[in-house]
């Protein structure tokens, strides 16, 4: 994966976590890495679930322009299984998963009762919020906004003008309906008297 941290380092940092006095620790875990089989799969569910974690985020891998690991892909030095053996491992990671006190409550995420993701509830259910620091995005009454990714970038900003936005976007009413519908969708479903509240019944009498 090229990454910076191996199994033994990931697994220090939860237990240092809880140590230290965190009582909500959630851990991120990709699938369909490069050679990983479905046992090895099946492992690293069984070691998250054996850790002092309550939250589980479970991602395919998603090949990100510019990495190295993309680059061995496009060199033909690494090969990514296909889309069914993909499917495989997530039915595998959910069926583990929900039979050892995690319920999926989105596409991607497992929680134990009550430790669902505050930050993530907020936006799949089109509430507002506000992102602070390098990279974070914001979201205000339809309008989104998003910080520099640069740390250099974003300090020489503040400190010019209090401000580091990179970039906004306002939403109109079609662009609003259609990622209510879908960050719904994503997670636990559509709510119709919610939907009415916010968009009215012209988009329901048109579908029905």
């Amino acid at each position: 994966m090229t990454r910076i941290h191996n199994k033994s380092t990931a697994i220090d940092t939860v237990l240092r976590a809880e140590k230290s006095g965190f009582e909500n620790i959630s851990i991120d875990l990709i699938f369909n890495l490069p050679g990983q089989t479905k046992e090895v799969w099946e492992k690293n569910l069984e070691t998250a679930i054996s850790l002092p974690i309550n939250h589980i985020s479970a991602y395919s891998l998603i090949l990100e322009r510019g990495t190295i690991l993309n680059k061995m892909v496009l060199d033909g030095k690494v090969k990514i299984q296909n889309d069914d053996y993909d499917a495989d491992l997530y039915e595998t990671a959910i069926d583990l998963l929900t039979s050892n006190g995690f319920f999926q409550y989105e596409v991607s995420n497992f929680a134990k009762p009550g430790f669902e993701c505050r930050h993530n509830n907020s936006y799949w259910r089109y509430k507002d919020y506000l992102g602070f620091g390098t990279s974070s995005h914001s979201f205000i009454n339809g309008k989104r906004w998003w910080n520099y990714s640069s740390l250099k970038r974003y300090i020489s900003e503040i400190e010019k003008s209090n401000l580091a936005v990179a970039g906004f976007e306002d939403l109109d009413d079609q662009q609003k309906l259609n990622e209510y519908v879908m960050l719904s969708l994503r997670s636990k479903g559509l709510v119709i008297e919610e939907m009415k509240f916010f968009f009215g019944e012209a988009w329901l009498n048109e579908k029905i």
